[in-house]
């Protein structure tokens, strides 16, 4: 467990947002979305993530070292940066797009400082620079350096050399990664990220590998990163309402919700997200209406407004949002997502 700590630690801090827990964050972007279009969503958070990421790299120049903290936003913003680009690629051409996208001198120095990093004698400073060096910087120059440390003694170590070797497209590696998830030897969070590994260095059994996991009742992190595979499926709605109705990733309306709670509320909300998408697709079955009415009563797992968007979509009358505005209390973000639908309901312009 002390092995992992650091890596947690990492997420934990790319999920809070100024202080705020993921479920506010989540419950404010979903809110945001009230009233801003996807683009310009998106055009605000990319302007964001330069301006964020330029200045931690100033930071790094200063330190000759990258921190846990900034490992873990480093990674967390270049990743959402070329996400939408990244796929289909080889790993000249990832290390290409990231080169482009952050730029070469920042490029270079990260590199530079994270090569240096594989030779630290603190094993977290070693560990973060084996894992950003795959991704998302893809610094195909580290391969050589990297496959030192498949047979380090530490497992997390090992774990972390060969999902970097996967995603630098080292021959090999992934065939050793997938016998380490069919061992069961990865907690949840690490299982998720050797998922997204083989995904974006399209390996061409995942498919497969999806579907063995999702019989084994994946972790709330490790389904997050099926997701973009079982949507190739043709079962893909049916594989939702599934996992929806089976109460595999119920998140409890709790406030601080541990760790293993949070990562299922994370999956929870992303099914959430696909019902939204199709309204009419879902909220046909009883059981789903019900959990997603159950779930538009909440006010603290940060579900409540995907919910509350859903039902508005799929018809739910007016006077369900008013009296939910009235009766229990609705914190000041969950008020404010029921007036944003109230006024647009009265107004004729309910969400299609």
């Amino acid at each position: 467990m002390g092995r992992t700590l650091g890596i947690v630690a990492g997420i934990v801090l790319c999920w809070a947002c100024d202080g705020r827990t993921w479920t506010q964050k989540a419950s404010a972007t979903e809110s945001k979305a009230l009233l801003d279009s996807p683009a310009k969503m998106k055009e605000s958070r990319r302007a964001k993530d330069i301006e964020f990421l330029h200045r931690l790299v100033n930071r790094v120049k200063e330190q000759e070292h990258v921190s846990i903290p900034d490992n873990a936003s480093i990674r967390e913003t270049i990743e959402r940066m070329i996400e939408d680009e990244i796929l289909g690629l080889t790993a000249a051409g990832r290390q290409e797009l990231v080169k482009k996208t952050i730029g070469q001198e920042d490029y270079v120095m990260l590199e530079r400082v994270f090569l240096k990093q594989l030779g630290s004698s603190d094993p977290g400073q070693q560990r973060g620079a084996i894992a950003l060096l795959g991704y998302p910087l893809f610094a195909l120059g580290a391969a050589d350096q990297i496959k030192g440390f498949v047979l380090h003694s530490d497992r997390m170590t090992q774990y972390l050399a060969l999902k970097s070797l996967v995603c630098l497209d080292v021959p090999g590696a992934s065939s050793l990664l997938k016998d380490m998830i069919r061992a069961r030897a990865l907690l949840d969070y690490e299982l998720s990220q050797a998922i997204v590994a083989l995904y974006v260095s399209n390996d061409k059994g995942l498919d497969s590998l999806a579907m063995v996991l999702l019989q084994m009742g994946p972790g709330g992190m490790t389904f997050k990163s099926l997701l973009p595979i079982l949507k190739k499926r043709a079962d893909y709605r049916e594989i939702v309402c599934q996992v929806f109705k089976s109460n595999l990733f119920y998140a409890p309306d709790e406030e601080g919700l541990p760790q293993e709670q949070l990562w299922k509320a994370l999956a929870e909300h992303d099914l959430l997200r696909e019902i939204f998408s199709a309204p009419e697709s879902f909220v046909t079955d009883e059981a789903i209406k019900k959990k997603v009415l159950m779930y538009a009563s909440t006010n603290h797992n940060g579900l409540y407004a995907l919910a509350l968007l859903t039902l508005e979509k799929s018809g739910q009358d007016l006077g369900f949002f008013t009296e939910m505005r009235k009766d229990n209390q609705p914190s000041a973000e969950k008020k404010r997502v029921l007036d944003l639908i109230v006024a647009r309901i009265q107004r004729g312009e309910r969400l299609k």
